[in-house]
């Protein structure tokens, strides 16, 4: 199976056409466009500040100031699995100020919190990827040696799988 990484020039350019989308679908009452940004975007991170999304965001928002001019603020709301921040941002204003930076767990909410205050499908328009990253589990070669593979690792604490 072939995975692809979503590349920073990808994201950058994928950035700047949803940039450029809002700015072409913000039309005033007159029929005058106008720019998009023209005010602070505020990035929601629904983790603690300090973490892979953190540092991810940092690298891509420093860039998206750099060519709209505009400040990208962060948002630290960690709580509830990320519906804390999910949730506020499902709930401000649909101006395109207010954006969320999560991972894919977001798309299993329903399954595991029946009274989400929003709907993961009707609140969010997904924009983009911006990386491929992979959740890897480790073990710690002194406490478990002979701990090889996740069959290892269920068989050392008995709840070992027929085989």
């Amino acid at each position: 199976m072939r995975t692809s990484r979503v590349s920073g020039s990808h994201f950058f350019a994928a950035a700047w056409l949803v940039l450029h989308a809002f700015a072409a679908g913000a039309v005033s009452a007159q029929g005058a466009a106008t720019v998009y940004p023209v005010k602070p975007v505020s990035l929601v991170i629904p983790f603690a500040s300090g973490g892979t999304t953190d540092t991810e965001a940092r690298l891509y928002l420093q860039k998206l100031q750099e060519s709209t001019g505009q400040p990208f603020v962060f948002d630290f709301r960690a709580g509830g699995g990320t519906t804390v921040g999910s949730a506020f941002v499902a709930k401000a204003a649909p101006d395109g100020y207010t954006l969320l930076m999560n991972n894919s767990g977001i798309t299993v909410f329903p399954n595991f919190y029946p009274d989400l205050p929003f709907d993961v499908l009707k609140s969010f328009a997904p924009i983009t990827a911006t990386s491929d990253r992979t959740t890897t589990l480790v073990v710690s070669t002194l406490a478990l040696p002979g701990v090889k593979s996740l069959a290892d690792l269920c068989c050392e604490f008995m709840i070992c799988p027929v085989l």
